[in-house]
């Protein structure tokens, strides 16, 4: 406690002196160690720049370290290649999982351009005390760190929030009210006579 109201005085007392008064009560990553920001900021950077978005960069990697090592990913999967990308099956990229030497491999392989893979993979780990010693899909949120909130979910890869998304009933009623409005309305016997007539 008495660290965290050290870390909160210092960044006050340095706003106050560069702006003038105290903002809100927050550190950020780049305040408690500047060196593990830059590296994930320059690997945000790599790989979006090369890939255009986190989840692309991440099935990529994985498909990398899976061609260049033959369905290492997940062993006792014998799935054939085309159903690795199917939702919810086993194999599929939301399943894959990268070790160190699986991420640092597929890095040099796509020519990501990170110096240190290594240490990139060791500050994305979700639960490192936990004994997690592989990349999932969750942990690229660790290089969102640093982004704008309203940036974050163009550069995972995701809709903005003000697209909207259906649900799959809103969807479907959807899809077929707008199959249905295509067709030919009759209003009385006649009209449906000279409709059965031209099919």
């Amino acid at each position: 406690k008495r660290l965290w109201q050290e870390l909160v005085r210092d960044k006050a007392a340095s706003q106050e002196n560069s702006a003038g008064s105290a903002q809100e009560e927050a550190v950020t990553l780049e305040q408690l160690d500047p060196d593990a920001q830059a590296a994930l900021n320059k690997a945000r950077t790599a790989l979006v720049g090369r890939f255009g978005s986190l989840l692309v960069a991440w099935s990529a990697l994985c498909k990398s370290d899976l061609d260049a090592h033959g369905k290492r990913l997940d062993e006792k999967n014998k799935n054939s290649e085309a159903k690795l990308d199917e939702p919810g099956r086993k194999g599929s990229s939301s399943t894959w999982k990268l070790d160190m030497e699986g991420f640092s491999g597929a890095c040099s392989r796509l020519n990501v351009g990170l110096k240190n893979p290594a240490k990139v993979f060791r500050l994305m780990l979700g639960d490192p005390c936990q004994g997690q010693r592989s990349l999932v899909k969750h942990d690229l949120c660790a290089l969102l760190i640093g982004v704008p909130v309203p940036d974050r979910a163009e550069v995972m890869g995701q809709p903005r929030p003000e697209e909207p998304v259906l649900d799959p009933k809103a969807y479907m009623r959807k899809a077929t009210h707008d199959f249905h409005s295509q067709n030919i309305q009759a209003a009385s016997l006649k009209d449906v006579k000279k409709a059965l007539v031209l099919r």
